[in-house]
């Protein structure tokens, strides 16, 4: 198998190039920078605007993996243009020329379970669920990757086979410091304050390994092109993910420190996934926990001020 990665050294595309390297499987990359967190066999700069899809080598590809993206987190600030170019446009322009060059692998693009919108129910949603949710969204972020959802269920390739993995909440030690889990722990462990919502949303967890784990699951069934859920293991609020966090370093959680903030998503108090389709070509895997990554983000976090 030879792997073709749009993006360079985002979440997904990192952990994308470290299972590759891992397993010596060849791999080509095009983004921004050069890869940082592993080895690749050719990295070619571009930028994703200019669509220019002809230069790259997507024909001796096998699996050709869209990691590229903007706009989930908000305090980036990024153009709105720029986010429904990378989460909308260019996808769909290159699943589009994919089918063109009559490419014969698998392309995969990614959705969110934000695209659920504003939900207090307690309830795991199918992907026809996702795919025609009409609730209120927050955010340009779940707009666009609505509609690369709602693209990716009608758009059906006669050459090669399209993949779109809705997921839940990602994560790993090399995240944006500014997400939930990492600023936690670094300021506890610099004695800096903490602020949060009100803490109360649900979320589901996945952690990136576990990511690709079923993404190469995936590309060696015989699933159809389609939209399909790849849920986490660990449904919890914010406030018990904090409470996780400061217990793994023996601090008391004030719950004070809820309600300092407000955050577009406060409204989508309940989102989660219904993994079912997916693991019946995949079957189960054996998923991380939360806790059992804290020592990974606490290593992390020691070596960024070396």
């Amino acid at each position: 198998m030879k792997v073709f990665c749009i993006g360079s050294n985002g979440l997904l595309s990192s952990a994308l190039g470290v299972y590759c390297e891992k397993f010596n499987i060849p791999l080509d990359v095009t983004g921004i920078e050069k890869p940082k967190r592993h080895s690749y066999t050719s990295f070619m700069p571009c930028n994703l605007l200019n669509k220019d899809f002809e230069s790259m080598n997507f024909a001796n590809a096998d699996l050709i993996v869209y990691a590229s993206g903007a706009g989930i987190q908000s305090n980036l600030h990024e153009n709105v243009d720029l986010i429904y170019d990378l989460n909308v446009n260019i996808p769909i322009s290159l699943a589009n020329y994919l089918e063109k060059i009559n490419f014969h692998g698998t392309f995969i693009t990614f959705g969110s379970y934000f695209e659920i919108g504003e939900n207090q129910i307690n309830y795991k949603w199918s992907e026809n669920d996702v795919i025609y949710s009409n609730k209120p969204v927050s955010g340009i972020y779940s707009i666009s990757k609505r509609l690369l959802t709602r693209f990716a269920s009608l758009f059906q390739p006669s050459s090669y086979r399209y993949l779109h993995f809705i997921l839940p909440t990602i994560y790993a030690e090399y995240e944006n410091p500014f997400r939930l889990i990492p600023y936690t722990l670094k300021n506890l462990l610099t004695g800096n304050e903490n602020k949060y919502t009100s803490g109360t949303q649900i979320r589901e967890y996945l952690y990136i390994d576990d990511v690709i784990q079923y993404l190469f699951l995936a590309v060696n069934t015989d699933m159809l092109s389609g939209v399909y859920n790849m849920a986490g293991n660990e449904v919890i609020s914010i406030r018990e993910l904090v409470k996780i966090l400061y217990d793994s370093l023996k601090y008391e959680l004030d719950f004070e420190i809820f309600g300092k903030i407000t955050r577009n998503d406060d409204k989508m108090q309940n989102l989660q996934l219904n993994g079912q389709k997916l693991e019946l070509f995949t079957g189960k895997i054996t998923k991380k926990n939360i806790v059992d990554t804290i020592p990974l983000y606490i290593n992390e976090i020691n070596m960024s001020h070396d």
